[in-house]
């Protein structure tokens, strides 16, 4: 039998090229396979540390009421004398002296948060980067009233700060905008309707705001679902149907108005589209 070289045993030990194409197949096998999993693994992390950070939202939100006779603030307010006269002062900012680092009001997952912006010349008075934005039934804009903690009758069960979209479509959303589950958004007055999952998911696939305020709501931010703070202070993961519904989140009715609340038949014939 003749005895094997040097150059013969080399040649045995070389990978084939079909050899070496069936590794990288595996490789490539197990990349497709184990990188969405620790996608999800990290975006459970962003999504945990996102609800610690609304929590925390929460807890100060609840010092403030404390505060102000039971009295939650508003969505924001303008200087009306003085030198700074038509200066915006946002929610955020009201809240800042119960949270210690700013960086609370930024989701880890919200790649785009909303920066500050200026009106009448002066920036407006908030954080550096927002992720949350306020219900207005119950943190109205400037020119509505205030709602206290009394005038809600389950507080456990009223959304007030959700997570917020950066862009509805092409359009920047104002720092400074508030949401509704209401149609109008902001019945001080006129007769209003609750409005519907079916109108939601619509006016998301336009994607428009027009009518309806909910879509600046980041709902599936966190795997098909997203954190909401609520009128007690507490927060918690929910999905878009959650909220609608029979178990309606967004307010008994509008707190900070005198309109009349529809009933459901004449809202669904009356309610837009999209």
């Amino acid at each position: 039998m003749r005895k094997p070289n040097a150059f013969t045993s080399r040649k045995r030990a070389a990978f084939t090229l079909i050899e070496l194409l069936v590794v990288i197949a595996i490789i490539a096998i197990l990349a497709a396979i184990l990188f969405p999993v620790f996608a999800q693994a990290r975006d459970k992390a962003r999504s945990a540390m996102c609800l610690s950070h609304s929590k925390e939202l929460g807890v100060s939100l609840m010092m403030y009421v404390q505060d102000y006779d039971e009295t939650y603030p508003k969505t924001y307010y303008y200087d009306l004398d003085g030198p700074t006269r038509g200066r915006r002062t946002q929610w955020a900012y009201f809240l800042q002296p119960y949270i210690k680092n700013a960086a609370i009001f930024k989701c880890p997952t919200d790649f785009l948060p909303t920066p500050p912006q200026t009106s009448s010349g002066y920036q407006d008075l908030t954080v550096p980067e927002l992720s949350y934005i306020p219900n207005y039934a119950v943190m109205p804009a400037h020119d509505g009233g205030t709602v206290s903690m009394a005038a809600i009758g389950t507080t456990a069960n009223v959304i007030i700060l959700a997570e917020k979209q950066y862009k509805i479509g092409t359009k920047s959303l104002k720092p400074y905008a508030g949401t509704s589950g209401f149609y109008p958004d902001t019945p001080v007055s006129s007769p209003y309707c609750k409005v519907t999952a079916d109108r939601i998911k619509a006016a998301i696939a336009k994607p428009s705001d027009s009518n309806y305020k909910l879509v600046r709501v980041a709902f599936t931010r966190h795997q098909g679902g997203s954190n909401f703070i609520f009128c007690d202070g507490h927060a918690k993961f929910h999905r878009l149907d959650d909220t609608l519904g029979a178990n309606f989140m967004w307010g008994e009715y509008y707190y900070a108005g005198g309109g009349q609340l529809k009933d459901e038949a004449t809202c669904a014939t009356s309610l837009p589209t999209n």
